[in-house]
């Protein structure tokens, strides 16, 4: 009767993660605040975005080559802000899949594993059931706490941030102001003055970018890495769980033994 007990307990967990936890982890509702936090920060990169991009077709209009270097750089930034929304929207469909992963698949299977380990006794059963929790729990609260961590480090540069998306946004409205007067006839008295405005406000744009730019991909691609490591190293110390790969000089050995034994050696007498 205890045995069935031991097996009863399981499945009910199992039935429990699927049906409840499984649901309640891959709703939108229950990550609101951390979808909310992340679509701020992609609009924000959005945003500029956009600026990047009408800055560096406004100053292809500057008169020669004055505008070509900025151009490039601008072109530069636009493909970190591309990789920045990359990793923002990866995150947000870890939140959906990790929450599946976890209740769907890790919980259950650990559950069968430790049924089977009550009729079987294989110690095997057990290291497999704590990597599978391991990996299960860090990857579900790894999303959550990097982008709390995130908003920690960002109320740091709160104001700078918010300026830059502001200033950035105003800078390319003078920039192209500026360059107006380079497509008119009768203003080419002033090319030179907004020849230097422009690009001075180029520069300003590109300076005010790079900063939050270096936030944000430390906010957006860093720390959702290094909290997922810390808490797989954590549970790992906790529960004395050793995560490692597998032993490739073993396949190494195993290959050099098979070319051994396909060339014959060589016969010496000879």
């Amino acid at each position: 009767m205890h045995r069935w007990v031991k097996v009863v307990i399981p499945i009910v967990i199992a039935l429990i993660s699927i049906f409840v936890l499984s649901k309640i982890a891959m709703s939108p509702d229950f990550h609101a605040k951390t979808i909310q936090a992340l679509d701020a920060k992609n609009a924000d990169v959005m945003k500029l975005t956009a600026a990047s991009t009408s800055i560096s077709t406004a100053i292809t209009v500057i008169p020669g080559d004055v505008g070509a270097p900025l151009a490039e750089r601008l072109m530069d930034l636009s493909s970190w802000f591309l990789l920045v929304m990359c990793a923002i929207y990866i995150e947000k469909y870890l939140l959906i899949i990790t929450g599946f992963i976890t209740f769907v698949i890790f919980v259950p299977v650990s559950c069968g594993l430790y049924i089977a380990n009550i009729f079987f006794k294989n110690p095997a059963f057990y290291t497999i059931i704590k990597k599978l929790m391991t990996l299960g729990l860090a990857s579900f609260l790894a999303v959550p706490m990097s982008v709390q961590v995130s908003n920690m480090i960002e109320n740091t540069y709160h104001y700078s941030a918010e300026n830059a998306v502001v200033s950035t946004e105003e800078i390319a409205e003078s920039v192209e102001e500026e360059t107006k007067g380079f497509r008119i006839s009768n203003v080419i008295a002033n090319v030179k003055d907004g020849v230097t405005n422009a690009v001075d406000k180029a520069t300003a744009f590109i300076n005010e970018t790079i900063e939050y730019l270096a936030v944000m991909i430390v906010t957006s691609c860093v720390i959702p890495l290094s909290v997922l490591f810390f808490f797989i190293w954590l549970i790992r110390m906790v529960c004395n769980v050793n995560i490692s790969l597998p032993d490739v000089k073993k396949f190494r050995i195993g290959r050099s033994a098979s070319n051994d034994n396909f060339y014959p050696p060589k016969n010496r007498n000879m």
